[in-house]
Order: structure tokens, then sequence, then C-alpha cells
């Protein structure tokens, strides 16, 4: 019985990193947006931003919360954030 403690306990542990990925996943998509809407950037650069966004809600859409995660970074570093 203490075994399937044990094994109930990693797997939770495990699955925990996931989870949290996914919780901020969205904020940060959404974060860029306003950020985006809200600045004054050239056309290209503005372009590639949104590009950014895009591609991560992609991600987000198909489940890949940590690429999706790391794409939303990635365009809020271009922002400044």
């Amino acid at each position: 019985m203490r075994k399937i403690w044990i094994v109930l306990g990693a797997v939770t542990l495990l699955s925990m990193p996931a989870q949290l990925t996914w919780a901020n996943c969205t904020p940060l998509i959404n974060e860029g947006r306003q950020l985006l809407s809200k600045a004054n950037l050239p056309a290209d650069e503005a372009t590639k931003i949104k590009g950014l966004l895009d591609e991560a809600q992609k991600y987000r859409d198909s489940g890949d919360h940590t690429n999706g995660a790391i794409k939303a970074n990635e365009a809020l570093k271009l922002l400044g954030k």
C-alpha cells in the first residue's frame, strides 16, 4: 500500500510543472496583445510581434502550452517587458 502512495505522489509532482505552464500560457498571450495594442511601434516590428503571439496562440490551441509560453515570452521581450 505504501508503494502505491509513493507512486501516486511522484506522478502528482511530475505533472505539476505542466499544469503551471498551462496556467501561465494564456495570460502571457493576453498581456502581449494588450501591450501591442498600446505600443507605438514600426509596422514591421509590430507585425513580427503579432506573428509570435499568433504562433503562441496556435501552440496553446493545440495543447502545447510550453511552446506557447516560450513564443509569448519572446513577444513580450520584444515589447520590452
